[in-house]
């Protein structure tokens, strides 16, 4: 499956586990200053993305995500902190994480062939980016974890929004939801009820 094959693939792996890496502008403009490894709980904070001017060529500029949900925090795993580890190392806080081999500021196009690269190694043609995104919310929810609380990681302006793309994987809770109702009403006494139905179909005739 895809994420058997990803393994072996740094670039796929690791966005495949930041669940904010497959939104690319947020990814290659993350600061090493909102990035917390050393935290109980590896965390990042979403603040910004990068912006490429259209038809500048060279003008790059930090913006504010499109929502206010989309300004978030993201928890990872301890296996995702210690491949930041070395991008964070050494950087001021107002650095962004991912440069180019040369230092510089990730373009679209710089991504993209790396991306192309990453993906035919990995005999993953024409998978997107985003793909990882959908990913990451598939494995969440098919493991039972609330829609709610994939919607909040993801950074969705609204819970609708994952409802609809994602409501068909979440497990099916009903037998878990009846049971809790039978547990916390009396039991029913069916000779009462059918006498208490009774009555009041004769007051009401």
């Amino acid at each position: 499956g895809l994420c058997g094959r990803a393994q072996g693939t740094p670039v796929i792996a690791l966005c495949g586990k930041l669940s904010f890496t497959p939104e690319q502008r947020k990814a290659i403009g993350l600061k090493a200053g909102r990035v917390d490894l050393l935290a109980k709980v590896p965390k990042l904070r979403v603040e910004e993305q990068l912006q490429e001017r259209p038809g500048s060529g060279t003008d790059l500029y930090f913006t504010s995500p499109k929502s206010a949900r989309s300004k978030r925090t993201v928890t990872f795993t301890r296996t995702a902190a210690l491949a930041l580890a070395g991008l964070v190392a050494g950087k001021g806080r107002d650095e962004v994480v991912f440069v180019t081999t040369t230092g510089l500021m990730v373009r679209t196009r710089n991504f993209r062939r790396v991306w192309l690269k990453a993906i035919a190694r990995a005999g993953l043609e024409g998978l997107r980016v985003h793909d990882l995104r959908h990913t990451h919310a598939a494995i969440l929810l098919s493991a039972g974890h609330s829609i709610t609380a994939v919607s909040r990681r993801l950074g969705h302006s609204s819970v609708a929004v994952p409802d609809l793309i994602y409501g068909h994987l979440r497990v099916d809770h009903d037998e878990g939801l009846l049971a809790a109702i039978d547990a916390a009403l009396p039991s029913l006494d069916l000779l009462e009820v059918e006498t208490e139905l009774g009555l009041a179909a004769s007051l009401a005739a």
